[in-house]
This record gives structure tokens, C-alpha cells and sequence, in this order.
């Protein structure tokens, strides 16, 4: 749905993006007019967005772990998030992740037509995404034994640092 934003709506309300303003209309906050009622609407929500008093109040009826898979996908789109739970739940078992078969399960799911440029779009966002969630899992592993035991306790910059430096030298051993 492609939604039809007056420039005046989109200056007066900068806190919102456009795809905001579709949500908003898919939801039934707003009836896509932009006319007095709809502005009454979106300046009460302008009164709240964003603020961190409302986000921690809503993100408090969520179980820790679906805070945290919030803040684990919140960068990713559609395609990218399926891919993510994925290979997740693949690595929670301790199986391997086969890249044919997930590019397949994919173009099924979101109906993509399997054409050579596709498959080789899909393919490197598996990629990426796997990277993410290697670093996701070393970074929770880690937190999880600092947390059991009291000694060598690592700051979260030192920790990252390390996983970066790690990153560089698995790439230029895959490059070798």
C-alpha cells in the first residue's frame, strides 16, 4: 500500500517516517485523509513517540527474551528476520545451516520468483546474516560465563574489541 503523504503532514510531523504514516492507516489510527481529525490523532501520538518513558512502560509487558530478539532484529527487514530466526533456531539445535536449502525455503515464503540474480541476492544476505548471529552467540556466551563465574571479569568495549579483532582474523584465514 502506497500512501499518499501531503508534504505540510510530512514537515509538521518529522518524528514520523512515511512508512509510519502507513501503519498508522493499516492500523485504523488514522483514516489516510490527513484531514482535522487525523491531525488531532497524529499530534497526540507526536506527544509520546519516541519517548523513553512510554517505550520502557510497553516494553515491560514483554518477556526478556522477546525484548531482546526486538533489539537482535530491529535492523533487519522481512527477508532478513526469517533468515535470522532461521539459522538460529538451526545453531540452537547444533545443526548446520545449508545455504541452498534455506535460499529455497526463502523464495517459497516470500513468493520470489528463482531466477540466478535472486538466488545470489538471498544467498549473501544468509551470509550477513549468519555473521550477525556468530557474533550475537559468542557475545551471549560470553556474557552468560561472566555472569556464572566472579573472576576475569571483561568490560563490554574490551569484549567487543576482541570479537572484532577474532572477526578480522577468521576473514583474512577464509581469504588465505
Amino acid at each position: 500500500m502506497r500512501l499518499k503523504v501531503p508534504d505540510e503532514i510530512v514537515q509538521r510531523f518529522k518524528c514520523f517516517k512515511k512508512k509510519d504514516f502507513e501503519l498508522f492507516c493499516l492500523a485504523g489510527v488514522i483514516s489516510g485523509a490527513f484531514d482535522e481529525d487525523d491531525v488531532k490523532v497524529l499530534e497526540a501520538i507526536k506527544k509520546i513517540w519516541r519517548k523513553p518513558v512510554f517505550l520502557k512502560r510497553q516494553l515491560a509487558y514483554y518477556t526478556r527474551k522477546e525484548r531482546f530478539k526486538f533489539l537482535e532484529t530491529c535492523c533487519f527487514n522481512k527477508i532478513d528476520a526469517y533468515i535470522f530466526s532461521s539459522i538460529r533456531k538451526k545453531w540452537e539445535k547444533g545443526e548446520r545451516v545449508n545455504f541452498d536449502e534455506l535460499t529455497f525455503r526463502v523464495m517459497r515464503a516470500f513468493n520470489i520468483k528463482p531466477t540466478e540474480s535472486a538466488e545470489k541476492m538471498i544467498k549473501r544476505k544468509i551470509k550477513n546474516v549468519r555473521k550477525y548471529v556468530a557474533v550475537l552467540s559468542k557475545l551471549n556466551k560470553d556474557f552468560q560465563e561472566q555472569a556464572y563465574s566472579k573472576k576475569g571479569k571483561i568490560s563490554f568495549k574490551e569484549k567487543l574489541e576482541q570479537l572484532i579483532q577474532l572477526s578480522k582474523s577468521e576473514e583474512t584465514s577464509e581469504k588465505n
